[in-house]
């Protein structure tokens, strides 16, 4: 395939499908893949029954392969990953405990040359209740933002929310000042000062929306049991899917 196809679902195992798509072709990934050992869809070879959480660590970074190859160099991806239990050693951590999957991932993709730019923590008000007494119930999942350049493709203009507060207090300190405090990585602060002239809270179009996403899970009637809430994909959508491209040059 020379070019990326419009409007077309393509359905198979998605480590053949991805090597027929074309290179540096697709701006925006939004994936869910199959958290260990939590489905069984009745597949032969199917990702996410691996002996244990190394191995499906390594199925994936197959995969993430073929994704930075399709995608552009200021496309991004979107990583939604939920956590389980162990109940054996052999599955990679002791009975009960936490096997830590997405942090997993997330180290052997950083190691393979992707940049995670956010962690976004997806707070479910409705989580799946849960009869444990010896631990806290499980109420959020985790969706990481990756990248393959500094530099990439971010309409922060697009997601940016309402202001809460309608006026602040005046900083009085030059910019560039750092506090006696900060260590080598904190910040300056620099843009969000310069973003509040004359006590305005901040940017005329509104504030950051932030990491923490309060977003119920939605029931769904087919046969499908683990489906996006459409409230989930709607920032990265608006934050990394360009509206439009140059049809010369691919750019946004």
């Amino acid at each position: 395939m020379t070019r990326l196809p419009r409007n077309l679902v393509m359905v198979g195992d998605v480590r053949k499908r991805l090597s027929e798509l074309p290179s540096a072709s697709v701006d925006c990934i939004i994936s869910s893949p199959p958290y260990y050992m939590l489905r069984n869809y009745g597949v032969q070879g199917q990702i996410g029954l691996e002996p244990n959480v190394e191995a499906w660590v390594e199925a994936l970074r197959q995969v993430a392969t073929e994704l930075a190859r399709i995608m552009k160099p200021m496309g991004s991806l979107w990583l939604n990953l939920g956590d389980s239990f162990s109940r054996h050693d052999k599955y990679g951590a002791p009975p009960k405990g936490l096997l830590a999957a997405p942090e997993r991932l997330l180290l052997a993709l950083m190691a393979d040359g992707w940049i995670c730019r956010c962690k976004v923590v997806w707070s479910k008000p409705n989580p799946m209740p849960s009869s444990v007494t010896d631990r806290l119930n499980m109420t959020y999942e985790v969706v990481y933002h990756l990248v393959r350049e500094r530099s990439y493709y971010f309409n922060l203009h697009a997601v940016r929310e309402p202001h809460r507060s309608k006026s602040v207090r005046r900083v009085s300190e030059p910019f560039g000042t750092v506090p006696d405090w900060a260590g080598p990585l904190a910040g300056k602060q620099d843009g969000l000062r310069r973003a509040r002239p004359d006590g305005v809270p901040g940017h005329r179009l509104g504030k950051n929306p932030g990491d923490v996403w309060v977003i119920p899970t939605q029931g769904f009637r087919g046969a499908h049991f683990a489906t996006f809430p459409e409230a989930l994909v709607v920032k990265p959508l608006l934050a990394t899917c360009p509206e439009r491209i140059c049809r010369q040059c691919g750019q946004p």
